[in-house]
């Protein structure tokens, strides 16, 4: 029998992490989402070449067939956000 008190592997996975659509991360900095799309994204199934760090990575999440479907993770937005000089927090409401 198994003593109550041993030790448990566990593995404490994060929670699932938001993904942003494109119209949504050009609606955050202010910019037209053609301007997203031509500057500052790098589509990472899609583009050829290195991931540039000045852009954010941005993957499509549609099944193989259907239109694609464009998003970036929270935590790629926030590092690239940081990258670029902004102070990223989140507001309290206690």
């Amino acid at each position: 029998m198994k003593e109550r008190n041993a030790p448990v592997n566990a593995l404490r996975l994060p929670s699932k992490p938001f993904l942003y659509t494109l119209d949504q991360v050009a609606h955050l900095v202010n910019i037209t989402e053609d301007q997203l799309r031509a500057k500052y994204i790098y589509f990472a199934s899609d583009t050829g070449g290195p991931n540039l760090k000045k852009l954010i990575i941005a993957r499509n999440i549609a099944n193989l067939g259907d239109d694609p479907d464009w998003r970036v993770s929270e935590d790629e937005l926030k590092a690239w956000l940081k990258r670029k000089g902004f102070k990223v927090w989140y507001p309290s409401f206690y």
